[in-house]
């Protein structure tokens, strides 16, 4: 029964998660919108075509006005959707209305505005969002100039050479594939910043993805077709382009379109599995094109394509040497928790006896004072161990502030200190340690709860060309120095003979 329950709970989870409800509402709209655009036919296609379409728009509209989301950028991305849809109706007007098949048309006006107010929306949308900018930048780079050449090479040259066309016949084709790699660029720009381990966001920028990524692949099918003659109306083409309606709509009903232009933690640098498997797709991308033209013994424009290999090399290097430069930190980051203490900041027992025993087989001589705290127990069970643990970083500035810069002050444990200081000026010595002694009194609470803190310190002298493994032997006349200190009610040094 309990497992039986347990179960339950968990289907309900799964239906509840907003990513896998968005996309069986984007699954369940886009099966019908294209089973009734295959049913119908002629203008009732068309009809059924212009319902969805702007049936899509309104649910955005509805769906980011109530999670407060109808901002700027998406009124802009949205706008983009509305210039497609007019396009859509002039051209269904043009063809069973006004029975006009001129090229360019008033439907070209639309769809070719609808590109630029498209990426000004997304644009804004990376621009609100704050999100990572070097290797975002290179990310999208790495992504984009292989796709630019793939889309010049098989796209806009070609458009481009057609000598049956005219010079505004030709602008209007190259432009829709120019509009269509300017979109693709910042949309891979916007979904660079995103972690993709973070589920912020995520239902809604997948839905625009998906509809982006339908509208963009509709128009390279487009313009396939058309340049070779293949294009069939009511075909896949057009149900790529009922998707990318539907999961607009889809998009302003998710509750995380809130999260979409919202400023995001910066993401790690370093490369996901999906992230590296994705680059090195897109970076492969020229040399599988140039097979597949030597293949094919195409004619290739090799400006644009050197241009290209040489970019996304360079953005591949790039990246590499942020990798490079973030493993350097990491090291240093390691190295530095591994032999300090995260409280103080100070060098820890580990760096401290390194740092003992080189200084011993270096010759030189020098002093060790070790360094208890007065009353610190008291601190920490009246007053509380927050108030403890910044009576430690106080004590941590003032032995800081109180020795030379080439001297090491070490945290070992609890409230024991550690000053090495290299010096064979016995004058020089005793000075310090006792501006030392003097400086640490910390007063914590008020009234009858005020607690003054002091230090009992140990002091012991080593001579010049001291043996390496005496170390311990300093250490532990300094800590009974410093305990003798400390019987002698604290707030003192003792001087140890070694």
């Amino acid at each position: 029964m309990t497992v039986a329950l347990s179960r339950r709970a968990a289907d309900r989870r799964v239906w509840r998660n907003p990513t896998i409800t968005a996309w069986l509402a984007l699954f369940a709209a886009c099966v019908v919108a294209i089973v009734g655009y295959q049913v119908l036919s002629g203008p009732w296609a068309e009809a059924w075509f212009q319902l969805v379409a702007w049936a899509s728009i309104s649910a955005f509209a509805i769906g980011a006005r109530r999670h407060r989301s109808l901002t700027v950028p998406w009124i802009a991305v949205a706008s983009g959707f509305v210039l497609f849809a007019i396009g859509d109706l002039l051209f269904s007007l043009n063809e069973y209305v006004f029975h006009v098949d001129g090229f360019p048309s008033s439907a070209d006006v639309a769809y070719l505005a609808g590109y630029p107010v498209l990426a000004v929306g997304l644009a804004a949308l990376v621009k609100r969002g704050r999100t990572s900018g070097r290797t975002a930048i290179i990310d999208a780079g790495i992504v984009v100039v292989p796709l630019a050449v793939a889309g010049w090479v098989y796209i806009i040259e070609p458009l481009a050479s057609q000598v049956d066309l005219g010079p505004l016949e030709r602008a209007v084709s190259t432009a829709y594939p120019i509009g269509d790699l300017l979109c693709i660029a910042v949309l891979v720009r916007l979904m660079a910043g995103f972690d993709g381990r973070s589920s912020s966001g995520q239902p809604a920028l997948g839905m625009l993805v998906a509809g982006l990524g339908s509208l963009l692949l509709g128009d390279v099918l487009f313009l396939s077709t058309t340049l070779t003659a293949t294009y069939i109306s009511g075909g896949w083409t057009d149900g790529l382009f009922l998707i990318s309606y539907i999961a607009l709509g889809v998009t302003g009903m998710c509750a995380s379109i809130v999260d979409v232009g919202r400023p995001q933690p910066i993401p790690d640098v370093s490369l996901s599995r999906r992230r590296l498997v994705l680059l090195a797709i897109a970076a492969l991308l020229i040399p599988t094109m140039l097979a597949v033209q030597w293949f094919r013994e195409a004619q290739l424009t090799v400006p644009i394509v050197v241009g290209g290999t040489i970019t996304s090399f360079l953005l591949v290097v790039a990246r590499m040497s942020g990798l490079v430069q973030a493993l350097e930190v990491s090291r240093s980051k390691l190295r530095f928790d591994a032999t300090h203490d995260p409280l103080t900041g100070l060098p820890n027992r580990q760096l401290c006896s390194d740092r003992l025993t080189e200084t011993l087989s270096s010759g030189v001589g020098g002093a060790m004072l070790f360094v208890d705290l007065d009353r610190f127990k008291a601190v920490n069970d009246t007053l509380g161990h927050h108030v403890g643990d910044d009576v430690l970083v106080e004590v941590a500035d003032v032995l800081r502030a109180t020795v030379r810069n080439h001297d090491l002050v070490a945290r070992l444990a609890g409230d024991e200190f550690v000053v090495l200081i290299e010096s064979e000026n016995e004058t020089e010595l005793l000075m310090i340690a006792q501006r030392l002694v003097d400086g640490l009194r910390v007063t914590r609470g008020e009234g009858a709860s005020r607690l003054l803190v002091t230090a009992s310190v140990g002091l012991v002298r080593w001579p010049r060309n001291t043996p390496e493994d005496q170390a311990h032997k300093l250490m532990r006349a300094a800590d009974s120095a410093m305990y003798d200190a400390k019987r002698s009610n604290g707030n003192q040094m003792v001087i140890a003979s070694f």
